[in-house]
């Protein structure tokens, strides 16, 4: 058990360091004139698979997960974006679709906090321009992920522990 306890340790400093890392080269893909979105696009696509993994999946929601793909349709995302015609107001978009996806799975106990963090990403997002993108987005991408990773892991246990239970 102590072996695994320092594995798992480990995993998460590695993790952990691993975003960092990446954070901070968005980050820098973000500062200066000519700003290199790959890494969003990249999150978004991580964010759209965590959401169609959490979701229910009995085929009678599969059109939750339709609707995940088609708000989070990284294909047409990127060209949105490649063609310049991407801005703040359909980023707010994905970012409420996303919040609203994180209200109906997480616990409901946290919504109290949810909302007070939706309130101040929103102000963040309402300040965001060319000038301060590269540490406001970021930071936002990063705590979406936290908060999702967080469901997804009591998924993930809420499931096993139900085929368990039913072997």
């Amino acid at each position: 058990i102590k072996k695994e306890s320092l594995n798992l340790e480990n995993n998460n400093e590695y993790d952990g360091f691993r975003k960092s890392i990446f954070l901070d080269n968005l980050e820098r893909d973000l500062t200066g004139i000519e700003k290199k979105y790959n890494g969003i696009v990249y999150l978004l696509d991580i964010i759209r698979i965590k959401l169609c993994n959490i979701s229910p999946v009995n085929s009678k929601y599969k059109y939750m997960k339709d609707r995940i793909n088609e708000i989070l349709d990284i294909n047409f995302i990127k060209q949105k974006i490649e063609n310049d015609v991407f801005d703040k107001s359909e980023l707010i978009n994905i970012l409420s679709f996303v919040v609203e996806k994180i209200r109906e799975y997480q616990d409901e106990m946290e919504d109290n906090v949810l909302d007070k963090w939706v309130d101040d990403i929103m102000k963040k997002v309402s300040v965001m321009d060319d000038s301060n993108i590269n540490k406001i987005l970021p930071k936002i991408m990063s705590e979406l992920m936290d908060k999702l990773e967080k469901i997804e892991e009591k998924v993930v246990k809420y499931r096993k522990a139900i085929y368990e239970n039913i072997e």
